[in-house]
C-alpha cells in the first residue's frame, strides 16, 4: 500500500486557456495612428492660440490706456513725467553703460568723427573754456550749465536756456553767484566772495537740489575753475533782473 502511493504519478493541474487578443487589421492600425497624430496637432495648436490671445489682449489694453490718457490729460502717460521717458536721457544712459563696460574704445573707430561718443565720459571734467562751448549755439552739442561746479544737461529746457530764452545767460558757464544774489548782470560768475556764508549754504543747496531732482535735467560732470583773481564782484547794479529760474511769474513757472 505504501509503495503504490510512493510511486504514484502526479497528474498536472489543469490550466485555463488564455484568450487570444484579436489582431488589428492594417487599416485599423493606420486609423489609430491618425487619431493620435490629430490629437497631438490639436494640443499644439491650442497652446499657440492661447499665447497669441494673451498677447493681443495685453496690446489692446495698452492701446486703450494710451488713448484714454491722451483724450483726458493730453498726454499718453497720464501726465506722468520722468527722466526715463525722455529719449535723450535714455541715450545718455546707453552711453554711460558703454563707457562703464569698457566697450566704448572698441566702437570709436567705427563711428563718425561728429559722434558725441568721442568725447563722452562719466562723470566728465570740464574746463571753463570747454563748458562755454555748450551754450546752445554750437550745432550738435547739448546745453550745459554749472552750479557750484556741478554740470547739468539742460537741453530739455531749450526754450528757457537756449538762444533767445530768458535764462540763456546761464548756459555754458557756472553762474552760482547769480543764483544766490539774483543779479543777472554783474554776478554771472562762480565767485562767491563777499556773500554771507549761511546764505551761500542755503541757496546753493537749494539750486543744486533743484537740478538734481528735476525730471528734465541731469548731472553730467564737474567743471575745474581757474583760480579766482582780482577784487570780488561789487553790489548788483540792476534789481529789475532779479528773477530766478523756477520762480513763479504771472504766466506760470519757468524752469
Amino acid at each position: 500500500m505504501s509503495s503504490s502511493v510512493r510511486y504514484r504519478k502526479q497528474r498536472p493541474s489543469p490550466t485555463l486557456p488564455q484568450r487570444k487578443q484579436p489582431d488589428l487589421w492594417p487599416a485599423d492600425e493606420r486609423r489609430v495612428e491618425e487619431i493620435i497624430e490629430n490629437e497631438e496637432e490639436f494640443d499644439d495648436g491650442s497652446d499657440k492660440v492661447t499665447a497669441f490671445e494673451i498677447v493681443r489682449l495685453i496690446f489692446t489694453v495698452l492701446v486703450i490706456n494710451f488713448l484714454l490718457s491722451y483724450f483726458i490729460t493730453d498726454s499718453y502717460f497720464w501726465n506722468y513725467d520722468s527722466l526715463i521717458l525722455r529719449p535723450r536721457y535714455l541715450q545718455f544712459l546707453l552711453y554711460r553703460a558703454l563707457d562703464a563696460s569698457g566697450a566704448l574704445p572698441h566702437l570709436l573707430p567705427f563711428l563718425p568723427s561728429s559722434s558725441q561718443l568721442h568725447t563722452f565720459s562719466y562723470p566728465r571734467n570740464f574746463t571753463d573754456s570747454e563748458l562755454a562751448l555748450y551754450n546752445g549755439k554750437t550745432p550738435g552739442l547739448p546745453i550745459y550749465l554749472a552750479i557750484n561746479s556741478s554740470v547739468f544737461d539742460v537741453s530739455e529746457g531749450r526754450t528757457s536756456y537756449g538762444p533767445g530764452g530768458p535764462y540763456h545767460i546761464f548756459a555754458g558757464r557756472d553762474a552760482t553767484r547769480a543764483f544766490v544774489t539774483g543779479c543777472f548782470t554783474s554776478d554771472l560768475t562762480h565767485d562767491l566772495r563777499g556773500i554771507d556764508e549761511e546764505k551761500i549754504k542755503t541757496d546753493v543747496a537749494h539750486w543744486v537740489g533743484f537740478f538734481e531732482k528735476s525730471n528734465k535735467y541731469w548731472y553730467v560732470g564737474h567743471v575745474e575753475h581757474e583760480p579766482i583773481t582780482g577784487p570780488p564782484p561789487g553790489p548788483c547794479q540792476s534789481r529789475a533782473m532779479r528773477q530766478k529760474p523756477g520762480v513763479r511769474r504771472g504766466d506760470g513757472v519757468i524752469q
